[in-house]
């Protein structure tokens, strides 16, 4: 019966280079106003992302982050930031739209400069 409550994560994050890394939280992220801890959060972020950018099933964990239950929250999937895959889908949030593109910016730059 328990095994009907909580499913399995797909055979495919046993292959994610995200697996076994000591902090799981680095994909996920929240907006702060204080610049320092900004400033954390997106070398944290530039971090994520470029793990993903190396990922042997990134397409896969792409695709898990397009579902609906994945696009709320701060969240990086795939190597995509949260408002990243809403505008894939064509549906950003209006809501979080300057503040999230910001940090989107921010981070795209600075992964470009490390790739």
């Amino acid at each position: 019966m328990l095994q009907d409550t909580y499913a399995l994560p797909p055979e495919w994050h046993e292959q994610a280079a995200c697996a076994n890394h000591p902090d799981p939280e680095l994909w996920w992220y929240k907006s702060f106003k204080h610049d320092d801890e900004r400033k954390l959060q997106i070398l944290r972020m530039i971090e994520a992302v470029s793990i993903c950018n190396d990922c042997p099933v990134r397409e896969l964990c792409l695709k898990q982050g397009l579902e609906d239950e994945n696009l709320h929250g701060g969240s990086i999937w795939g190597g995509l930031m949260n408002y990243e895959r809403r505008v894939m889908l064509g549906k950003p949030s209006k809501d979080s739209f300057k503040d999230e593109w910001n940090l989107v910016r921010q981070v795209r730059a600075k992964v470009a400069r490390v790739s």
